[in-house]
């Protein structure tokens, strides 16, 4: 991968090795366009999504295109401070694809979701907050007739049964421990800005 960005006139981002060692790449386009960000193995953003180190035997097996949508919607869902565009995203993922218990194209997994939800409170915290402004959006998409209401049923319908799956999953010891801090101590990472 890097032999062939370099190749391509990609320039390496000596402050994002600096700064993230082995963990993530930044190139740049040659012409300042934009930017190409690899993450290896997981995800670090607000919260962590791990993929696995082997890339025949992990979640980065589930597609041979792209991440699964169940790794797509935690993309999204693990943002502190979720924007428009990102919810706009949700609502495209949940209007497209079917909650269910396994993996496939054009599912999300609520059994991993709730999983790595029931693991992690302040990740758990954070995707509930942005499952509700979906919700308060998606209505909002609906009643300006920007979204079809077949296709607001749908997404009201994945968010009921995310949030009542991430409800009534047991959370685990240290979920349990972390939440009696709640959010009076700080629960995400913070995340450099960039432009997008």
């Amino acid at each position: 991968m890097h032999k062939l960005l370099k190749r391509l006139g990609y320039n390496v981002d000596q402050y994002a090795i600096m700064m993230h060692g082995n963990e993530r790449t930044i190139f740049h386009h040659p012409e300042g366009k934009y930017s190409v960000d690899v993450f290896y193995d997981k995800l670090r953003y607000s919260h962590e999504i791990h993929f696995g180190s082997n890339p025949k035997g992990g979640r980065l097996a589930l597609d041979p295109v792209t991440i699964s949508p169940t790794d797509l919607i935690l993309e999204k869902l693990q943002i502190h401070e979720i924007d428009e565009k990102d919810i706009k995203d949700i609502v495209t993922l949940l209007a497209a694809c079917e909650i269910s218990d396994q993996e496939g194209r054009g599912k999300i997994n609520r059994t991993h979701i709730t999983k790595l939800l029931a693991e992690d409170w302040g990740f758990c915290y954070d995707a509930r907050a942005n499952i509700e402004k979906v919700s308060h959006f998606a209505r909002k998409y609906g009643e300006e007739g920007k979204l079809d209401p077949q296709l607001l049923e749908k997404v009201l319908s994945g968010i009921s049964h995310l949030s009542s799956s991430i409800d009534e999953t047991p959370k685990t010891e240290d979920w349990q421990r972390r939440s009696k801090d709640g959010t009076n101590k700080k629960w995400w990472n913070d995340v450099e800005e960039r432009s997008r």
